[in-house]
């Protein structure tokens, strides 16, 4: 079977944590190179796509729902408000669960701590009437929800829930967390956090000088931190040197915070830059969602980089910065005597 505008969105929209709308859900598939299943897809594919959605909304059982706004959005739908009284009792009976969570409860039942295929994952969780979907692909959507709990949980620094091992095969993180090298990781875990509080506790210019120090440890050249009350709130300013001789300047904000950062400060940071510079804003705390979205609005002056707590720990981890790395010997018997 050929595959079509509607898996398409199918695909993008299972991994969505928002609705999108059709020119989201274009780019988007663009960008994971899955317009190459479509095949031809003419001259003007984003309005098929949307003509394909609008279309489908309208039917009985469609695997879409629509939110109403301009531009209108979309979002998959388990069970339309179209569909029979039967359908939505039989769904409505069983506990609702998100591709991830079957996932995660097949692997915990069925894996034997050892990691199964996607395929098979999906299939385990529609046997045991766990998952619940109309779409024709469940699997495709099952395995792009899994990738998008491991990429948004590194973005943030925090440990994804999965473990991808390649060629499909999936398992969980927990599983690594036994004997000695539990043992490291629940340390290092307590290590992590004492970091963070010690750096809400600094002085604010203190932490504009430690984060000035790992700017220089990631080789940015020619920092210098700028005098209270001026530049905008602007309080490091750098050049990274990028290999091959490229130089680009950076204007740096930190905040010891505690509360999340919001779009307001994004937008002040934007204001503050001088011509050719980049915006940096590094927190102990973390972003909303809407000072992300801001942060990578790609209509304005240009995207801001965002560092949150967790990101700023492990870079400070990685340069060797508040803490020490001990080395210790294990020993294991040798089976050849």
């Amino acid at each position: 079977m050929a595959y079509t505008f509607k898996d398409l969105a199918e695909e993008i929209l299972g991994s969505a944590q928002e609705p999108m709308t059709p020119a989201e859900i274009w780019h988007e598939a663009e960008r994971r190179g899955l317009v190459s299943k479509l095949g031809s897809h003419g001259k003007t594919p984003q309005d098929s796509l949307a003509a394909q959605l609008y279309t489908d909304v309208k039917a009985a059982h469609s695997r879409f729902a629509v939110h109403e706004g301009k531009p209108k959005r979309f979002s998959l739908a388990d069970v339309s408000p179209k569909a029979d009284a039967s359908a939505r009792q039989a769904v409505a009976a069983s506990p609702r669960r998100t591709f991830t969570e079957c996932a995660q409860l097949v692997l915990e039942t069925f894996a034997n701590r050892q990691p199964m295929h996607y395929l098979d994952i999906t299939r385990k969780a529609l046997e045991q009437g766990w998952l619940h979907t109309d779409g024709k692909t469940p699997e495709a959507s099952l395995y792009a929800q899994i990738l998008t709990q491991i990429s948004r949980a590194q973005e943030k620094g925090a440990e994804p829930l999965f473990v991808k091992y390649g060629r499909g095969m999936v398992g969980l993180s927990a599983w690594n967390k036994s004997g000695i090298d539990g043992l490291a990781d629940r340390h290092n875990t307590d290590v992590r956090k004492k970091l963070l509080a010690r750096l809400l506790k600094m002085p604010p210019s203190a932490f504009e000088r430690l984060i000035q120090r790992l700017l220089i440890e990631m080789g940015f050249v020619e920092t210098s931190v700028t005098p209270i009350s001026k530049d905008g709130g602007i309080d490091v300013r750098g050049t990274w040197e990028i290999a091959g001789g490229i130089r680009q300047r950076y204007a740096v904000q930190v905040k010891r915070w505690k509360g999340n950062i919001q779009a307001p400060t994004v937008q002040n940071v934007r204001g503050s830059l001088k011509t050719g510079e980049l915006g940096l804003i590094i927190t102990t705390s973390d972003f909303t969602k809407g000072a992300r979205t801001e942060a990578r609005d790609e209509t304005k002056h240009s995207p801001i980089s965002l560092v949150n707590g967790k990101q700023l720990v492990e870079l400070l981890i990685a340069n060797g910065i508040g803490v020490r790395v001990e080395r210790i010997e294990v020993l294991e018997l040798d089976d050849s005597l």
